[in-house]
């Protein structure tokens, strides 16, 4: 299983508001974990990469997409930080084979999705 994990920053704050987790199996494909902070927090790296990747390990063993974004609050959040990147919308926090974007495919050193 490999890990890898990004931070997103608010272009606002500058402040890491949104850490993602990708995880790829052999077997499975791979997951994607998001935690989002809100902008009055104070972000705590460790924090969000245990959340994201708890999120993600969730997708894999349950083989589903699930915890839809559903407060405005943290759909502004991912909003703010992932239009930059990609034209892909982030809706759940947990994802089972999640369409990569370009730009976790270059986190990931060009890998393309399995």
């Amino acid at each position: 299983m490999k890990e890898y994990f990004y931070y997103l920053r608010c272009p606002d704050t500058n402040k890491p508001i949104v850490t993602v987790c990708l995880i790829g199996t052999r077997h499975s494909g791979w997951s994607r974990g998001v935690a989002i902070c809100s902008e009055q927090d104070n972000p705590i790296k460790k924090k969000g990469k245990s959340i994201a990747r708890g999120r993600a390990i969730k997708a894999i063993r349950c083989c589903t997409t699930e915890d839809r974004v559903l407060t405005t609050r943290g759909i502004d959040q991912l909003r703010k930080v992932t239009t930059a990147i990609s034209p892909y919308k982030f809706s759940f926090k947990s994802a089972y084979r999640p369409p990569i974007t370009m730009y976790e495919s270059k986190i990931m050193g060009g890998l393309n999705d399995r």
